[in-house]
């Protein structure tokens, strides 16, 4: 999972499989 959710601009169904984009 990763660390920070803020970083997740895109809206995915798993948050699993969603990767934050730096």
């Amino acid at each position: 999972m990763p660390a920070n959710k803020t970083t997740i601009t895109e809206p995915s169904l798993n948050e699993t499989t969603a990767t934050p984009i730096l």
